[in-house]
């Protein structure tokens, strides 16, 4: 920083010519504007304009409106002039104590109307004592550069005794000010606040105005704490004891902002000081604390309900907390968390209901993006192999996880009271056997009663809480589920409620595993799957999104029984094209998902086997393949592929599903909803590539189509990257400079009529890894092909 520590005077011709120009800038007239906004930047480089503008901003004799103008010129001019050069200021100290002085005395006006120059002012003085102590770190927060604020030594004891000075005020306006500066410091600088020389002192004076009648006060000191104990100071930690009584004393204090920050502030706390924030467990204190944060789960502010409902599993799971108290609680807990999972009229106003219907096309802004996986990354997330994700793990599509974002309207998306204590419910069903048991006779009684009851909401709710609590271990309701699975499947049929139907669907797939292994849920294989197959054909979007999800999960949980019939697997491949033909935009990744995880898990349990072609059937499978007994005719090389055979590999399911693949896939060239029809793709041809049927019916046209992708836009990108450079080309010429490879200057060519469309990459990968994909499996016909290409260029 420069030594200029001569005393500023400002030049009162500069004052007015920047006045004018805020008026201009005010101006309704176009004109004046224009030659506003070039003064500026003329007087931006000005030495000292931040000065200048900060001798505006305290002005009061001026209008509220030429000041509110100035304090935005003074936050760009702080922030221009804090721009590290050679690490240096473009600000001196004498430009810069001039700001501090005027900002801080903008910081305590009184005035009503004032309110947007204490806020300005509060967030200008956060600005210099970030910019002058802190630096970018690499994680992308501020690093502290020491423990003191050395560039402003005095500013802590500086607000302590504006604090002392404003107590008496008739009016509690500057001491919010104030406190909201000391907020936004620990928020922005808490690292040096925290540890600080004046550190302890602050602590003591937010405890003070914490305890104080006024509201904002006390919840800018609540927020300015909980910031502070986030770094851990000893300023804080030492006085541990005053804080925890300090938010003991404010759970009365009912109103929303309060709450918020207490239970916030308790979280944290209880993690690693639960001795001091409980008395030693006293039990007293204890229950107090989870009235509390009953009292916040049962709050209709959205922000308070969500925060203290997460704070039950939090406990339960803690091993170091005791569950004896948590155990006598819950008979006043559990209803509870069960009463929150029924919809509210607020969430059910969230729902699209009217463009729910299959008939409503999907409009393109609506559908969520989606982005291509390369094969790599495929790998990667599946553990190193299909056969890992198959078998269940490595989070790849034998997990049944869906690699597409759901397209889901607002309620779906949004993180709510409903889905928050459903997920307390089921980790708690986690937390021991002895809080597991006391949940279940807690809330399987009021579960029964949920799924008898005439209201759909009730049955859904219901429905939810059974799956939520069943999550990790139903041996529990075993002995039910005979019964209760015919009563889900019926809340699946059409004619009930949409919602009940998707949640009916999500239930269904959470007893996967139970149907595999005993004899009574295989007796319901069937009519579960069927179910499944006749929910992903509804015409509301939300159950076929939840079918999808649940025949995903079902035949990867039940593994090889979809094989005991061929109706099965014709059935799954029908229900497929019926899909292709209905989904619109939104629902079409999802589908592409369900059928790259159920032909996964197909493949998976038939490779290595030798499959035998089924008998001609009256799905719409058979009608595909006329021809399909040409498979192995005239193929020498068939033998030593048998090892590599599967289901697929049947010229029926291959005739089934690639032709609308394929034809869907070539008609969204340029679309970024090709991206999983380019992922279907190179996964079936992993699967299918080898076999003669694939070669001699459709190599040839994915092979060109992809070839042709992948060198129009590769001739795009030479396109676009000769413009780039005879731009800066042109543009250096102009300026006498040199040339610079490395400069990036797109930006300066945003407006440039004449510049082409950036290509976009991913197509480019999306191809590559295609060709690939073909190069690798489809021996011997790819070399074929390319010998026949290379024979007809020569010719």
């Amino acid at each position: 920083m420069n030594n200029e520590t001569t005393q500023w005077q400002p030049d009162m011709q500069k004052i007015g010519t920047i006045i004018q120009m805020i008026e201009y800038i005010q101006s309704d007239d176009n004109k004046k504007q224009k030659e506003a906004f070039a003064k500026f930047h003329e007087l931006k480089q000005m030495e000292q304009f931040s000065a200048y503008c900060a001798a505006i901003f305290s002005r009061k004799s001026l209008s509220i409106a030429i000041r509110r103008q100035s304090g935005l010129l003074l936050k760009e001019a702080l922030r221009t002039g804090f721009q590290k050069k050679d690490h240096t200021f473009h600000l001196s100290d004498a430009e810069l104590n001039v700001c501090k002085q005027c900002l801080l005395q903008c910081l305590c006006e009184a005035d009503e109307q004032s309110k947007f120059i204490r806020e300005t002012s509060a967030i200008a003085i956060v600005t210099i004592v970030r910019e002058l102590h802190c630096e970018p770190s690499t994680v992308g927060v501020l690093a502290p550069q020491s423990t003191e604020f050395d560039e402003w030594p005095d500013l802590i004891r500086t607000l302590l005794h504006l604090l002392k000075t404003h107590q008496s005020d008739a009016t509690p306006t500057v001491l919010q000010s104030i406190l909201n500066l000391v907020q936004l410091l620990c928020i922005d600088c808490g690292d040096i606040l925290g540890e600080c020389s004046d550190a302890a002192s602050l602590v003591q004076a937010l405890f003070v105005f914490a305890s104080a009648q006024d509201r904002v006060m006390r919840q800018h000191c609540l927020s300015a704490l909980y910031h502070l104990f986030g770094r851990l100071p000893t300023s804080l930690l030492s006085q541990i004891d005053a804080y925890v009584k300090l938010l003991l004393h404010c759970t009365s204090d009912t109103h929303v902002s309060t709450m918020k920050i207490v239970t916030d502030s308790m979280i944290v706390v209880m993690n690693q000081h639960w001795n001091v924030l409980s008395n030693n467990n006293d039990q007293s204190t204890v229950l107090k604390i989870f009235e509390f944060m009953l009292a916040g789960t049962m709050h209709a502010d959205e922000d308070v309900h969500i925060t203290a409902a997460e704070f039950w599993a939090l406990y339960a799971l803690d091993p170091d907390k005791d569950t004896a108290l948590l155990l006598e609680f819950f008979p006043k807990l559990i209803p509870r968390l069960v009463q929150r999972c029924r919809y509210t009229n607020d969430l059910l106003e969230m729902i699209d209901f009217d463009n729910d219907d299959q008939s409503k096309a999907d409009l393109s802004e609506d559908v969520a993006p989606v982005f291509y996986t390369s094969r790599s990354d495929r790998t990667e997330r599946s553990g190193g192999s299909a056969a890992a994700s198959g078998n269940g793990g490595g989070g790849g599509v034998g997990d049944a996880k869906p690699k597409y974002p759901q397209v889901m309207d607002e309620e779906e998306s949004s993180w709510n009271i409903r889905k928050c204590c459903a997920s307390q419910l089921e980790k708690l069903s986690f937390a021991g056997e002895a809080l597991k048991t006391k949940l279940l006779a807690i809330v399987l009684p009021m579960i029964k009663q949920a799924l008898d009851s005439e209201q759909f909401l009730d049955r859904e709710a219901g429905l939810l809480v059974l799956g939520a609590v069943t999550q990790k271990d139903y041996e529990s309701i075993i002995p039910s589920l005979p019964e209760l699975i015919p009563f889900i499947l019926k809340q699946c049929h059409a004619e009930q409620h949409i919602l009940v139907q998707q949640i009916g669907c999500w239930s269904l797939a959470r007893f996967s595993n139970w149907y595999y292994t005993s004899t009574d849920g295989d007796r319901l294989y069937e009519a579960i799957f069927l179910q499944l197959l006749e929910s992903m054909k509804s015409n509301s979007k939300r159950v076929q999104r939840a079918a999808c999800g649940a025949i995903a999960t079902f035949i990867n949980g039940t593994k090889e029984k979809i094989f005991r019939k061929q109706q099965y697997i014709e059935a799954l491949m029908n229900t497929f094209l019926a899909a292709f033909n209905n989904y619109h935009l939104k629902n079409f990744p999802q589908l592409i998902d369900v059928i790259l995880c159920c032909t996964t898990v197909i493949a998976e349990y038939t490779s290595n086997t030798q499959q035998t072609s089924p008998p001609p059937s009256n799905g719409h499978c058979d009608g595909a393949t006329a021809t399909a007994a040409a498979d192995t005719n005239g193929n020498g090389n068939e033998k030593k592929k048998k090892n590599m055979d599967n289901i697929l590999c049947d010229a029926k399911f291959q005739d089934a599903l690639l032709p609308p693949i394929i034809q869907r896939w070539m008609a969204l060239q340029g679309d970024h909803n090709i991206y999983p029809l380019f992922e279907a793709l190179t996964q079936w041809i992993g699967f299918v590539g080898h076999s003669a049927h694939f070669q001699q019916q459709y190599l040839n046209q994915v092979f060109v189509t992809a070839l042709n992708m992948a060198v129009e836009i590769k001739n795009e990108i030479r396109d676009y990257d000769e413009y780039v450079k005879t731009v800066r080309r042109d543009k250096h010429a102009s300026n006498g400079t040199a040339a610079d490879g490395d400069d990036d200057d797109d930006d300066d060519d945003e407006n440039d009529a004449n510049e082409p469309d950036k290509p976009e990459k991913e197509f480019w990968v999306c191809s590559l890894d295609l060709l690939a994909q073909i190069v690798e499996r489809c021996e011997p016909g790819i070399r074929q092909l390319l010998w026949r290409q290379q024979q007809n260029e020569f010719h």
